[in-house]
Formats: C-alpha cells, structure tokens, sequence
C-alpha cells in the first residue's frame, strides 16, 4: 500500500508523519496491496483556541470505490493533532469495513444468481 502525505500552510513534522504512517498501516489490510492513502494536514486560522488545522484523508482501495474523511480541530473534545488523526483513521476504518462488507454481499449475490 502507498501513503502519500502532504502538509498545506503548516511546517511538515517527522513525529506527525509518523503517527500518519503508523495509522495508514493499520488500514492497509483493507486496501489491499495496490491501495492508496491519502493524507492532507492543512493549517488554518489562529483563533481564541490556538491553531486550528484540518486533516483530509481519502482511501482508495484496490477493488471498489474511494473512501473520504475529513476531521477539523481543535475542538473541546479533540484538542491535540493526534487525537484527530486517531478520530480520523477510527472513522475511516468503520467506513472501509462497511463497504467492503457491503462489496462482498454484492458479489456473493452476483455469484449465487450466476449458479441458479
């Protein structure tokens, strides 16, 4: 699986890059070897509660169809880059396992009308 990371209007960050890396290979089982990931840390405006930032990650998987999320902060919950990338990933990760659970009952289907 490939992980292509790029950071917009912030500094790029080793410690983050890696806490990217270790997330994508977690998902890496469910897109497969061809697969793709994704990953957009954008900085935004300061405001009263620091520095904001948006994480973007999109998942093409090697069969089907691609995956977005998008994670803001900080916010009260998710204060720390990390937590959002954690959320980020978690949320990915259900969205993957939903389609491609959706995907198998789709050629299970398939399968099962072509030996009618």
């Amino acid at each position: 699986m490939e992980t292509q990371i790029t950071f917009k209007k912030t500094a790029p960050s080793d410690s983050f890059k890696d806490i990217v890396q270790a997330e994508a290979e977690k998902i890496a089982g469910l897109l497969g070897e061809a697969g793709i990931c994704r990953v957009t840390v954008e900085g935004m405006a300061q405001n009263h509660q620091g520095k904001r930032f948006a994480i973007h990650i999109e998942a093409v998987p090697e069969h089907g169809a691609s995956v977005r999320v998008h994670e803001e902060g900080p916010t009260s919950s998710r204060s720390d880059p990390y937590s959002v990338v954690h959320q980020g990933f978690r949320r990915l990760r259900q969205q993957l396992i939903s389609a491609t659970g959706a995907e198998q009952k789709r050629r299970r289907k398939r399968e099962s009308r072509k030996t009618a």
